[in-house]
C-alpha cells in the first residue's frame, strides 16, 4: 500500500525510478561522501524520511545495524511501523514546526533526541533544510547534534546560490515542472543574493518554506552554531544526480 500522501519525493529523484532505485543511488553517494562503503555497521537516522529509503533498505536487501526515520506526518509512521519491523527499523513522529508542511507544529523537536534508543552514527537529511527558514533550520541542526554519537556525521542538502552553487542554471533543473514553477524575477533576485546582501531568500514569498534558499557563508554559519562543523561542501547535480548542494559535517 502507498498512499498519495506518502509520495512527496521531489520530482527529480522521481524521475530516476523506484524509490528503492532512487534510494540507492542517493545512498551510494551520501556514503562515498562520508566515507562509508556500506550501513552494515551503521545507525543511520533519516530526518525528514518519508518511506523512499525504509522502501530501498527492504528491496535491495542492504545491511544496517538500524534505521531510525523521523517524519512529521503521522499516517506515514502509521505505514512504516506497519511495513517495516523492529530490531532494524525504527519509527518517529516529530511535530517540529514548519511554515509549508507543518505550520500548527511545535517548537521543541530537540527534545525528540531522547525518544531514539541510541544515536546515530549518520544522521541524513535529504531536502530538509530546502524547506526550512532559519530558525527552523537551527533547530533541525541542534536536534541532528542532539541525537548524533560524537564520532558521527551529518549529510544534508540545501538551496544555495554563489560561490559556485546555482540550484536551477542547469538545463535539466529547469525542465523539471517544480522548478518551472518559479519564476525568471526569482531566479534573477536569487542570483543577486551575495549583491544585495540578503543571506536566506524563499522562493515564493506567498508559500514560505516551499523553496527556501540560503548563501554558502550564512548556511555554513548557522550550521556551526548549532552543534557542527562543516568539512565538505560539494555542487548540486553530482553525476547528474538530484541532490542539490550538499554538506559533510562533523559534530563539535
Amino acid at each position: 500500500m502507498k498512499r498519495k500522501f506518502l509520495r512527496r519525493t521531489a520530482p527529480g529523484v522521481r524521475n530516476l525510478g523506484p524509490d528503492h532505485v532512487s534510494g540507492g543511488l542517493l545512498i551510494e553517494y551520501m556514503l562515498s561522501r562520508v566515507g562509508l562503503s556500506d550501513l552494515s555497521e551503521t545507525v543511520l537516522l533519516d530526518v525528514g524520511c518519508g518511506i523512499r529509503f525504509a522502501n530501498t533498505i527492504s528491496e535491495l536487501g542492504l545491511a544496517v545495524r538500524k534505521y531510525i526515520g523521523i517524519e512529521i506526518d503521522a499516517e506515514t509512521i502509521e505505514y512504516l511501523r506497519e511495513n517495516f519491523s523492529p530490531p532494524e527499523f525504527e519509527f518517529h513522529q516529530a511535530n517540529q514546526k514548519n511554515a509549508f508542511y507543518n505550520p500548527q507544529g511545535s517548537d521543541d523537536f530537540v527534545r525528540l533526541a531522547e525518544k531514539l534508543s541510541e544515536p546515530a552514527d549518520l544522521t541524513g537529511m535529504f531536502s530538509v533544510i530546502t524547506h526550512q527558514c532559519p530558525e527552523e533550520a537551527a533547530e533541525t541542526f541542534r536536534f541532528a547534534q542532539a541525537a548524533t554519537r560524537p564520532d558521527g556525521k551529518l549529510f544534508f542538502s540545501a538551496f544555495v546560490h554563489g560561490e559556485g552553487h546555482a540550484p536551477f542554471e542547469t538545463g535539466e533543473a529547469r525542465s523539471l515542472p517544480v522548478f518551472r514553477t518559479i519564476s525568471d524575477d526569482a531566479i534573477a533576485k536569487l542570483a543577486q543574493l551575495s549583491e544585495s546582501g540578503l543571506e536566506y531568500f524563499e522562493w515564493d514569498e506567498s508559500r514560505p518554506g516551499f523553496m527556501s534558499g540560503y548563501t554558502l557563508p550564512f548556511l555554513t554559519s548557522l550550521v556551526e552554531q548549532n552543534g557542527w562543523e562543516v568539512v565538505d561542501v560539494a555542487p548540486p547535480w553530482p553525476n547528474d544526480l538530484p541532490i542539490q548542494t550538499s554538506f559533510v559535517c562533523k559534530r563539535k
